[in-house]
């Protein structure tokens, strides 16, 4: 038998006082080399389906309104199919990051 596992990535950028960074530019890295590039939509959202089991070291970038925010997820592709697996029930089979907005230093 065969098991597999697709991962969906969503990223919501808010604003400290609450409200969605619509049209954010977001720019996602896989292993150090640019993956996909898009923007937030009205509610600040950004949902990106991983390619095959979504291992690797990711980092993300969104700017948006004068500010940028940068973020890494590692998934590490050692652990058995099955292990890998349970985690993914127990958490839900999507990762949510949600992080603070800083000011963009020049």
């Amino acid at each position: 038998m065969f098991i597999g596992q697709r991962i969906t990535l969503d990223l919501y950028a808010i604003y400290d006082d609450g409200t969605p960074a619509s049209n954010a530019d977001v720019k996602i890295y896989r292993d150090g080399v640019l993956f996909a590039e898009n923007a937030t939509d009205a509610g600040g959202k950004l949902s990106i389906v991983l390619p095959g089991k979504g291992t690797g070291e990711w980092q993300y970038e969104v700017s948006g309104g004068g500010h940028t925010e940068k973020g890494f997820l590692s998934i590490d592709g050692s652990a058995p199919v099955q292990a890998a697996a349970l985690g993914l029930a127990l958490i839900g089979p999507r990762i949510l990051v949600y992080k603070k907005r800083q000011k963009k230093v020049n």
